[in-house]
This record gives C-alpha cells, structure tokens and sequence, in this order.
C-alpha cells in the first residue's frame, strides 16, 4: 500500500452535513472499553468533536468534501482497531512554511506524546478539524484554524503571515487521514524564526532548510517523514514546475 495519495489538487471546500453516524449499540460498547485502555495508556487523551469526510466531489476546478463531526474516541479506536469494521477517515489541515527572506522551508520533530507518528518529522503546522472551527452557511473556515494552528505550535504572531495559499487535498493512507495542504509565506529568515519559536506538546527542534534543498533532503529522511508531509511536499513541487 502507497503511504499517501493526493487527492485533488488546486481549491477545497468543506461542507459542513448535518447527518449523523449511527453506531450499532455493541459497537459502541467496545469502543468505550477500548477508549478507556487508550486513556489509561495515554493521559494526554482527551475526547472531542472532530470532522470526517463523508465524501468527495469534483464541481467546475474546485473540490467539495463534505464532512460530518464525530466523537474523537471513536475515530482513534476505529484507526487503532480496523476489525471493528468503522471505518471512518478523519480530515484535518497542514501547512508548510516558506520563510520568505531567506527561502527556506520549516521542518519539526513531532511530540512524543501526539497519536500518531510520534517523534517524526513533519511540516509546520497542522492540526485536527474540531467542532470549535468556524463555519459560515455550512462552509468551513479551514483557514484560520490552520492560522491558529500555526501561532499555537510555533509561538510566532500571525501577523508574520504574509501570504497563505491552497495546494489540494492529500491522504495518509497509513492512518486513514486526509488533510487539506496549504502554503504558508512568513516575512522572516531562519534567524528570525528561531528567535521567536517557542516548542509545544505538538512540535520540538525546528530543522530549517534551503528550498533548493527539498527534494535532496526528502529523498535522505524519507523514512522519517510523515506521509502528509511527504504528500504536501509532492503539491507543493508539482505546483512551483507548472507555474
């Protein structure tokens, strides 16, 4: 199985559905018992409302996901234990970083207590779709929770943030999460940003590197990687050589 897949490239939109997934009862029963084991495991769990993808349609050059809310739990035990036959696939959002003065690209290692791909690098920054996102006649401001996102996990104001664009839609088809990829441009050189980056739960050792050194870099860490990042960065380079 390919680690990630790219679904669609250019403009998303998310749609918020008002339907809901309904469980059998002895399924919710074992995710329970299953939630409480992760808990015990895992003090740093916590339950929730996050958006999953119900499904994908291409409209004119733009792509529309549609998307539901769904307990936190149940997505982690369904990812953790696919015999239960859930199968939901969680969406969330990640950026990469340009650092305009300098042109470099923004790497970190994630936390070791984050639930999947503890203590590998990825892109800054990224986070989950939580019911706490703005929405507006049913459309999803995915935006400014990457902008939160980005100012939570690094520290850094926003009001570095010159420019933020849309790559597509990508999968990490090891933990069945989609992403929405965008492109975030920073008024700022690595000195800069290593001045003003404060480390989190979520991100630790900033590792910055030339754009000129992409490629060669992913082609040395690929196994370190996560598969988002490693998916953003595939947008991202077939975007700059058809532009």
């Amino acid at each position: 199985m390919k680690e990630f897949n790219i679904i669609a490239k250019g403009d998303i939109s998310l749609v918020l559905k008002k339907t809901n997934l309904v469980l059998p009862t002895n399924t919710k029963k074992k995710i329970d018992e299953i939630w409480k084991h992760l808990k015990n495991n895992n003090v740093s769990l916590h339950d929730g409302k996050s958006a999953i993808v119900k499904n994908i349609k291409k409209k004119s050059q733009d792509t529309i996901v549609d998307i539901v809310f769904l307990d936190y739990s149940t997505i982690i035990v369904d990812r953790e234990n696919p015999d239960l036959n859930i199968g939901v696939s969680q969406i969330g959002v990640s950026g990469m970083i340009i650092l305009n003065k300098d042109k470099k690209i923004v790497f970190a290692h994630r936390g070791k207590s984050t639930t999947e791909h503890s203590g590998q690098l990825e892109l800054v920054p990224s986070g989950n779709l939580d019911n706490s996102i703005i929405i507006e006649n049913n459309t999803v401001d995915y935006v400014s929770k990457l902008v939160q996102e980005f100012e939570e996990e690094t520290g850094i104001p926003i009001s570095y943030i010159q420019k933020l664009v849309t790559l597509g839609l990508v999968r990490d088809n090891v933990n069945k999460i989609y992403d929405v990829c965008c492109l975030l441009e920073l008024n700022m050189n690595e000195k800069d940003f290593q001045l003003e980056f404060v480390e989190s739960t979520e991100y630790s050792e900033p590792i910055i590197i030339r754009i000129d050194e992409l490629e060669s870099y992913l082609e040395k860490n690929y196994n370190r990687i996560i598969p988002t990042s490693k998916a953003l960065i595939e947008c991202y380079l077939d975007n700059t050589k058809s532009s």
